[in-house]
């Protein structure tokens, strides 16, 4: 907190307001390599990473833009990039980890949280129905109606 706090007070306030509105790019990647299963991957590949086309091809996702998505959560201090598209767990990434074999997790995705820390599972629900809630929240605020939450504009209930 405290090196947060000497960044707040440094930092251009122009600067610090544009990176704390697109913060939410940070979410939408933790939960796009959660649900590819980027981390599994890169603890077989072990300490050395793999290229961003080798950690794509398991999911068949573009590796161009996994090594995007990766690279911005790498300034974040998620995920390590060891050169050029080659990325590496470190300590912050691996908490998604979920201890099973990337083989079992694409062959299962139905099962890929079961029996897991429930960590990712966390991850993936926070940056899924939670982020949709709270992307609604100006609408909700400008054009309230009584009883309706963020969640409910964003799933269209009234319950």
């Amino acid at each position: 907190m405290a090196a947060s706090q000497l960044s707040a007070t440094v930092a251009s306030p122009v600067v610090s307001a544009l990176n704390a509105s697109q913060a939410f790019h940070i979410s939408a990647c933790l939960r796009a390599v959660s649900e590819v299963n980027v981390v599994e991957v890169l603890r077989e590949a072990g300490p050395d990473g793999l290229h961003a086309k080798e950690i794509a091809a398991p999911s068949k996702t573009d590796p161009l833009f996994l090594a995007r998505i990766l690279r911005l959560l790498a300034t974040h201090n998620i995920f390590r990039e060891v050169t050029p598209s080659v990325f590496a767990n470190n300590r912050i990434s691996s908490v998604l980890d979920k201890g099973k074999s990337s083989k079992m997790l694409f062959e299962n995705r139905d099962e890929r949280l079961t029996g897991t820390s429930g960590f990712a599972a966390y991850v993936e629900i926070f940056t899924d129905h939670n982020m949709k809630s709270v992307a609604m929240l100006a609408d909700t605020m400008l054009h309230p109606k009584e009883g309706e939450l963020g969640f409910n504009r964003a799933y269209g209930t009234t319950e």
